[in-house]
């Protein structure tokens, strides 16, 4: 990893301690390398420092980025439902406690959660999830003296509308068995199809703090996916009879942001209003979790993952925004 710490030259370096970011690689052996292969990954990362003492600082840290080089699913590598793209997400979670050695030296040791998905883009997609010790050294060219900022940051609470537009894939796979007409031996084979998905949320949100907002929003989507159905027999023997109010689905969320400067951190639980529940593999509930960043002062561009059961996902939204602040009068 090749990290950055900021310097405390501005006011929002010290709502964060020890706040840094920077980019890493990851290379992995798996026990099963003949079905997943050995993947590496490129990732950025963020973390920070909850507990600090003079030689002693326990550190938190969050990467995201992308992994390649996986062996997908496939009818000769079928035992492989876990990952079927060659490139897949990479999200990893770390907590490590750091010791100072001198100015310039560090050791550090702690444990780390790293998840491999593609988001359901195409499934089968299981995942993988690997927990991990892990040891290192640290190596800091110049000792970081934490500087006093020029300027202050004078918090007003707001009000802010948001609107956004996004675009996703969501994926249907189905596992059958049959018989063809001229063999009495009966076939297990499978049926993979991805679909657009499409929408319009809108969030009324309120600064608690320069740090947090919190709001409610509502979700408007067409999921072209909904009512799809399979013959049985062939891959192409899909057909969907639903209207185009059939395939829209309306849901509410809580919606949670978590402010580092210009990048924002979203935690938003939700349920559908209406939902054709009779003809999608989703449920009512569902969780949304993602990164927003901030363009200019309105604008903003974002990626989340929308799932159910906290672990399943169901497709991965693609979002650019508009950011509206009222001032309290």
């Amino acid at each position: 990893r090749i990290a950055k710490q900021v310097d405390g030259t501005k006011a929002w370096h010290h709502l964060y301690n020890e706040f840094t970011y920077g980019v890493g690689g990851y290379y992995g052996r798996f026990n099963y390398s003949k079905n997943l292969n050995n993947p590496f990954a490129l990732y950025g990362f963020i973390g920070f420092s909850p507990l600090k003492t003079e030689r002693f600082a326990l550190k938190t840290n969050l990467a995201l980025g992308l992994s390649f080089w996986w062996n997908g699913y496939s009818k000769e590598n079928n035992l492989n439902v876990a990952i079927s793209n060659p490139i897949n997400c990479y999200i990893d979670a770390g907590l490590d406690g750091y010791y100072r050695l001198n100015d310039n030296f560090q050791v550090f040791a702690g444990v780390s959660y790293t998840h491999f998905s593609n988001g359901a883009i195409v499934k089968p997609n299981k995942g993988i999830n690997v927990i991990s010790p892990r040891i290192g050294l640290s190596y800091n060219p110049q000792k970081i003296v934490f500087k006093q900022a020029m300027d202050s940051l004078n918090f007003q609470p707001q009000w802010e509308n948001i609107i956004s537009v996004y675009g996703g894939w969501h994926s249907v796979y189905k596992t059958f068995k049959y018989t063809p007409d001229n063999n009495s031996n009966e076939i297990k084979d499978t049926a993979r199809k991805s679909y657009f998905v499409y929408g319009i949320q809108g969030r009324l949100m309120r600064e608690l703090s320069y740090k947090y907002s919190l709001g409610l929003g509502v979700d408007l989507s067409y999921n072209s996916s909904i009512g799809y159905t399979s013959d049985k027999s062939h891959y192409s023997g899909y057909k969907n009879e639903l209207t185009s109010w059939g395939k829209t689905t309306i849901s509410t969320f809580l919606a949670y942001e978590y402010k580092i400067n210009k990048l924002s951190i979203l935690l938003e639980p939700g349920v559908y209003l209406k939902i054709d529940e009779e003809n999608t593999e989703s449920p009512k509930y569902y969780q949304r979790i993602g990164l927003r960043q901030q363009i200019n002062e309105n604008y903003f561009c974002q990626v989340a993952l929308r799932a159910y059961k906290l672990h399943i996902a169901d497709y991965i939204e693609w979002t650019l925004g508009y950011r509206i602040k009222k001032n309290n009068k």
